[in-house]
């Protein structure tokens, strides 16, 4: 009975390891839009969160600063002992030492900084703008990069599609063939060359499966999705013809759109408030300060009141040169950032060049290599009829068919620089939001 039992339960136990595998074995890969690509990354995105970490601390920056322009209070104890010393003999102290106890609320309101509180706010102000900005720049090259990576993986989808339908072409071709060299009707010449291109059109498939397996590697990284999840893209290649856009439209779009621009200039100003920082420690600053509180001669007993409002005027005599080197030190910082921002717009001027003309290239080459495919498919059809009827020859029929595979990849190149290059082109000028 025991035997029978324990039998029962290792059944039982294996029918559950059985539904488990082929649940696991047969689970619903995810179905995935560019859209829904899109919102994933831009949701789990690391480096967003990070720019965006930079927002919140850049933003506590400009309250810390603005707090240097504000009163500030202190409340200070102090407590001491002193003995007079003898008036007969200065090196004798009293035995009697007296116990003062002070508590005071200590204030200083700053009413000139030469300029330095102020331009400490004003740095952190754009410093602030500008976390703004690159969270922003971050939003949009996350969107860029899993669109281009989406593509990608779209692109080695539809090769091993082709590399599907050429291996089937030849292989087709290959069992005809060996039907006419088994009626003696075809040389073994012609069975090995059709072999050998078989073998070929094989050897592509392989190296277009590793590609797409590493494109969907690239895109689940930026979606955030775990690599054991099979994911499946539900769209194909859209071809929608970008209006008619003039280069110099573009470039001028560009110049007004792009962020880059913004954190640039927006360097230069924070520079130029260094300067003004500097330059206040050559400047008098003035303070009203003050003081309120009690003493006593002990903890319970600090009964008497005092008060006292004064105002300081410092100026720094001499520094040994400090101040005139930290002067020229943010001088050449405001240098270096007028010179990035030259240079950062000659960049997107050629961004915006080099995606203006390569999205006309493939929107050309859409055209050229669309016809040139169904010319091919064409071609071979009849190389085949032809071959069958004896007026073609077996080097006609792979010549047609590697003509085809070649339409074929050329096409799916050019879908995939057209929509690539399209993205790139909205991002080189700042339209992708």
């Amino acid at each position: 009975m025991r035997r029978k039992k324990a039998s029962l339960w290792k059944i039982g136990l294996l029918g559950i390891c059985l539904a488990v595998q082929t649940s696991i074995g047969f689970a619903a890969a995810r179905v995935l839009t560019l859209q829904d690509c899109i919102g994933q990354a831009l949701n789990e995105n690391l480096a967003i969160q990070m720019t965006q970490s930079d927002m919140e601390k850049t933003h506590q920056a400009v309250k810390a600063a603005k707090s240097g322009e504000g009163v500030s209070v202190q409340a200070v104890n102090t407590d001491y002992w002193k003995r007079a010393a003898s008036s007969h003999n200065p090196n004798t102290a009293s035995d009697s030492p007296t116990t003062v106890v002070s508590d005071q609320l200590v204030f200083s309101l700053p009413i000139y900084t030469g300029g330095k509180a102020q331009q400490t706010v004003n740095a952190a102000i754009l410093s602030y703008e500008t976390a703004q900005n690159n969270w922003q720049l971050s939003r949009q090259q996350t969107k860029y990069q899993t669109t281009v990576a989406y593509y990608h993986v779209l692109q080695y989808k539809n090769l091993l599609k082709a590399d599907g339908d050429t291996i089937n072409d030849y292989t087709l071709h290959l069992q005809n063939l060996e039907t006419s060299y088994a009626a003696g009707l075809a040389s073994r010449l012609q069975l090995l060359q059709t072999k050998v291109n078989l073998a070929n059109a094989e050897d592509a498939q392989m190296r277009d499966q590793a590609a797409y397996r590493q494109a969907v590697v690239v895109l689940k990284n930026l979606i955030e999705v775990p690599q054991e999840e099979d994911i499946e893209l539900t769209e194909d290649f859209p071809y929608e013809r970008a209006p008619s856009l003039m280069l110099t439209d573009c470039v001028a779009t560009a110049q007004k759109n792009r962020l880059e621009i913004s954190v640039a200039q927006d360097a230069v100003k924070i520079a130029q408030a260094q300067v003004q920082i500097a330059a206040s420690a050559k400047k008098p600053t003035v303070a009203l300060n003050g003081y309120t509180g009690l003493q006593g001669s002990s903890f319970n007993n600090t009964n008497e009141n005092y008060y006292s409002l004064y105002m300081t005027v410092s100026y720094n005599l001499f520094d040994s040169g400090l101040a005139n080197a930290q002067i020229k030190e943010a001088d050449a910082a405001v240098t270096k950032a007028q010179k990035a921002l030259r240079q950062q717009q000659e960049t997107i001027y050629a961004d915006v060049t080099q995606y203006y003309w390569s999205m006309q290239e493939a929107d050309k080459r859409i055209q050229t290599s669309k016809t040139a495919l169904e010319q091919a498919e064409e071609v071979c059809k009849i190389a085949q009829v032809s071959f069958s009827a004896g007026l073609e020859t077996n080097q006609d029929i792979l010549d047609a068919e590697v003509a085809l595979t070649t339409a074929r990849n050329n096409y799916i190149q050019a879908l995939y620089d057209y929509n690539v290059n399209r993205a790139g082109l909205d991002l080189a000028v700042g339209t992708i939001v």
